[in-house]
């Protein structure tokens, strides 16, 4: 059985993934997201440990495991990340761990995946484009080097914009009749922010391969 754990570290996300193969070829995959909270828990690097120490709880069980929950301890662990700034937090928040990490920038990492899907062989170069939360970044790779001979950013698009302007949509569409939401002059002031979350949340769901089903009055379930 071999057991991976790979992290994406957003501006103030960061989302995870657990890999078990089994002998037979065959795999699970647990996926979970953690957010930025404000103030409380807004470090990047404070966000990827606490990201990979859910991940390994996750992990099958192990009753000869050294791991202190009892799982199997993970093969390989990779975190992905964007800037510097993220690398140098990440490092410091790991600096204690006794767990062997591998970072790796965003732009190898997307390279890794399309060399092993197959699908880019045929061209000489591919842009790959990364929509996070405060903004979108474009880059342009050699699909068999992974050399980056161009990159750009934008926060004119990002989650954040796209959540807001979907928000906003809610916020003035007619059709929200449901009493408790909603007054003669639209959505109720303490509504807004609610609507906000939930579109966000169901932002995120549909983002990351799921779907997003709908209550009676637009609440993701």
């Amino acid at each position: 059985m071999k057991i991976g754990i790979g992290v994406s570290a957003g501006t103030d996300v960061v989302c995870a993934v657990l890999l078990v193969e089994c002998v037979d070829g065959t795999h699970s995959v647990e996926y979970r997201t953690i957010s930025a909270d404000g103030d409380v828990n807004s470090d990047i690097g404070e966000l990827v440990a606490s990201a990979i120490e859910l991940m390994a709880s996750l992990a099958p069980s192990d009753p000869t495991s050294p791991e202190a929950t009892g799982r199997r301890a993970p093969n390989a662990i990779a975190v992905s990340y964007r800037t510097t700034e993220q690398a140098s937090s990440i490092r410091s928040a790991l600096a204690h761990s006794d767990r062997s990490v591998l970072l790796v920038p965003e732009a190898a990492a997307a390279h890794a995946f399309l060399e092993n899907s197959g699908l880019v062989a045929r061209y000489d170069y591919v842009a790959v484009v990364g929509i996070g939360a405060s903004g979108t970044t474009v880059s342009i790779i050699d699909p068999h080097t992974g050399t980056v001979h161009a990159a750009d950013r934008t926060d004119r698009f990002g989650g954040t914009v796209a959540d807001r302007i979907l928000g906003n949509l809610v916020h003035g569409h007619n059709t929200i009749a449901e009493p408790s939401v909603r007054n003669d002059r639209g959505v109720k002031r303490g509504e807004r922010s609610r609507i906000s979350d939930w579109v966000r949340k169901g932002g995120t769901l549909i983002a990351t391969g799921g779907t997003s089903t709908l209550d009676a009055w637009g609440r993701p379930g």
